[in-house]
C-alpha cells in the first residue's frame, strides 16, 4: 500500500508570539540542513517554554513523523486537535501516523472527519482507502482508491493502491491494464517499475507452463527436430528468467 507523507509545518490558525517564530525558524533551518538531531532539540525546546501554543506540537509532531516516532507523533497532533479540533491538515496527518501505529479503525475516523468537510482531497480519500485496504476490506478500499483517481487522473499512488486492490482479488489481468492504461497518459518510474514486476511475473508462470506440458515432447522422433529446437528455446527462457528474478534483492 501507498500512503501519501503528512506534510510538514503546516500554517494554524492562530499569530504566534514574535519568540516562538524565530525558536521555530532555527528548527527549520536545521531540518533544511540535514542536522535532525538538532531539529528535534529546538522543536522540544519550542514545546517546553510555549506549552499552550499549538505550533510546537505541530511542528515536533512533523519532526517524529519523519523520524518514524509514530506514537510520539500522534501524541503530538492530538495535543494540536484538543486546542484546534477543526484543524483538517492536522487530523489528516494524525489519520496517516494512525495507519503507521496500525491503527486502522482511529485514522479512518480521521479521514472521514476531514472528507466531512473537504470531499475533493484525493490525498485523504487515498489514505482512507489504505486504512481500509489493511483491514481487509478490498471492496470498499477500491471505492475509496477510484474516488481518489477520478479526482487526481494523474495521482499515482492512487493507481498502484488500486492494482494492489486488483491483486488481492487474484486479478493480475485487471492489474496489467491499470498501469497499462495509466501510463498511456502519464509518466510515473513506481507505476513503470509496478508494471514492469507484473508483466514479468505473468511471463514467468506462463513459461513454466509450457515447460511443464512440453517436457515429453523432448524426447519425440527427429522429425519434430524442429519443434524440440523451440521448445529447448523456451526452456532457457524459463532458466534465464528465473534466474534474473532470484538474483534481485528482497
Amino acid at each position: 500500500m501507498t500512503t501519501q507523507a503528512a506534510p510538514s509545518m503546516n500554517d494554524l490558525d492562530q499569530m504566534p508570539p514574535p519568540d516562538i517564530v524565530t525558536m521555530v525558524q532555527a528548527g527549520k533551518q536545521a531540518l533544511e540542513a540535514g542536522d535532525l538531531d538538532t531539529a528535534l532539540v529546538k522543536f522540544e525546546e519550542v514545546v517546553a517554554q510555549f506549552p499552550e501554543r499549538p505550533e510546537g506540537f505541530n511542528n515536533l509532531g512533523a519532526l517524529y513523523t519523519a523520524l518514524g516516532q509514530f506514537k510520539q507523533a500522534e501524541a503530538c497532533f492530538s495535543r494540536v486537535l484538543a486546542v484546534l479540533p477543526e484543524n483538517d491538515n492536522v487530523r489528516y496527518n494524525r489519520g496517516v501516523v494512525r495507519i503507521r501505529l496500525r491503527d486502522f479503525s482511529a485514522a479512518i475516523a480521521d479521514f472521514e472527519v476531514v472528507l466531512a468537510t473537504n470531499p475533493h482531497d484525493a490525498d485523504c480519500w487515498n489514505n482512507l482507502g489504505v486504512a481500509v485496504f489493511l483491514q481487509q476490506d478490498f471492496g470498499n478500499a477500491r471505492e475509496h482508491f477510484q474516488r481518489a483517481l477520478e479526482l487526481a487522473p494523474d495521482f499515482p499512488n492512487a493507481v498502484l493502491n488500486l492494482a494492489d486492490a486488483d491483486l488481492a482479488d487474484g486479478n493480475r489481468a485487471a492489474a496489467i491494464a491499470r498501469c497499462e492504461e495509466y501510463l498511456e497518459n502519464f509518466t510515473d518510474d513506481e507505476v513503470q517499475v509496478k508494471l514492469l514486476d507484473l508483466l514479468e511475473t505473468e511471463i514467468r508462470e506462463r513459461l513454466a507452463s509450457v515447460c511443464k506440458w512440453t517436457e515429453s515432447l523432448l524426447i519425440a522422433p527427429a522429425t519434430l527436430a524442429g519443434l524440440r529446437d523451440r521448445i529447448e528455446r523456451l526452456h532457457r527462457a524459463d532458466a534465464m528468467l528465473t534466474g534474473s528474478m532470484s538474483s534481485e534483492p528482497a
